[in-house]
């Protein structure tokens, strides 16, 4: 007799519950007529936004922004970033979605990750840096200065937040650095990879190691002079015990940065800072967005205005329908003043042939 008993299904994996479901998440895309090198840039800062960006997100230029509004709200997205080229300087945008509020940047300078690495000795690279988010340094902001407030709040949302009783040191891979220069009035932004390396010996055996010339002349043997130097290797210097020296190497990309403009909304709304000569220097896509937005407010306010016609229209249909006049508020009114007018005649007739019946009958009886 086979049993009878029910078989329990057991889990062969364990699903990760996502602690941090509000992580900000960002779409960075290029605007207008963008040269190689800008391309290059957006790349190189999709790589720094991630894992919370689309590093695959493909623009096409008869994209307009309320495309990319369309697909954000169901994605979760939170910012944008968008690169454009200007006639003076190439623009860097900001914005918050969906109610803003929209940063607008210039880019003084920049360099690509690619000319870092060519220019380094022992160039970092390595994907497993881009599985977590970043730890955002900020440097010599004021707190005080209602602009610097403005962006240290945007630096900072950008980013996922650091939970400090929860973070894992194995996922600190990275460093992004937003530092003010006050004599310049810039912002610089620097990417770093944090690399840990063990100190297996001391400092002189690891000089003997690299190659460098030593002058052992005054010792008798190589551990004399390993011990006059310092303390010599102990068994706990090794891989998983020990100290270890931990180092910063640059990634890339670079940009200095400088702050034009903030708008309260999403590329609309008041003004909430802006620098002198700001409205004159408006990159052509900027201009183009502008108008994409009035256009749809202005098509949403006809969309509205053609609803209520409809309404107005199916609702004459049903009046005709159950054998009823159609009501034209116009009309009616017209007709009930002549009414009006027509009944106040008919009683002042009426009241002078009651005034004038007695006179009548007088003439009568005589």
């Amino acid at each position: 007799m086979p049993s009878t008993k029910r078989r329990k299904k057991h889990r062969t994996h364990v699903v990760e519950e996502t602690e941090n479901e509000n992580v900000p998440c960002s779409f960075v895309f290029k605007r207008g007529t963008v040269g190689p090198q800008l391309s290059k840039l957006v790349t190189d800062m999709r790589q720094v936004m991630k894992p919370f960006t689309a590093s695959e997100l493909q623009e096409h230029p008869s994209n307009k922004m309320k495309d990319f509004l369309q697909i954000a709200g169901p994605l979760g997205v939170t910012h944008f970033m968008i690169v454009s080229s200007g006639d003076v300087h190439n623009r860097l945008r900001i914005a918050k979605v969906p109610q803003g509020p929209t940063f607008y940047f210039n880019i003084l300078e920049y360099s690509l990750a690619e000319d870092l690495r060519r220019v380094q000795k022992n160039p970092h690279t390595t994907t497993s840096d881009f599985q977590h988010p970043p730890l955002v340094v900020l440097n010599n902001f004021n707190k005080e200065d209602p602009s610097h407030q403005l962006m240290t709040t945007l630096f900072q949302k950008m980013f996922p937040a650091v939970v400090v009783d929860k973070i894992q040191l194995e996922h600190c891979k990275r460093v992004v650095l937003f530092e003010y220069q006050a004599s310049t009035n810039t912002i610089s932004m620097r990417q770093y990879a944090v690399t840990i390396r063990p100190q297996l010996a001391s400092g002189a055996v690891q000089d003997v190691a690299k190659g460098k010339t030593v002058d052992m002349s005054q010792y008798k043997t190589a551990a004399d002079y390993v011990l006059a130097q310092g303390a010599a290797p102990t068994p706990e210097h090794s891989f998983s015990k020990g100290r270890n020296a931990v180092g910063l190497v640059e990634l890339g990309p670079r940009m200095t940065l400088q702050l034009t403009k903030v708008e309260g909304g999403f590329h609309a709304g008041p003004v909430l800072y802006a620098v002198k000569g700001a409205e004159k220097d408006v990159d052509a896509t900027e201009i183009k967005d502008k108008k994409e937005k009035k256009v749809e407010k202005k098509a949403k306010e006809d969309a509205k205005k053609d609803a209520k016609k409809e309404k107005k229209a199916e609702k004459k249909e049903m009046e005709k329908e159950k054998g009823r006049r159609p009501r034209d508020g116009k009309k009616d009114k017209k007709e009930r003043k002549d009414g009006d007018r027509k009944s106040k005649s008919r009683r002042d007739d009426k009241g002078k042939r009651k005034a004038e019946a007695p006179a009548i009958f007088k003439r009568a009886r005589q």
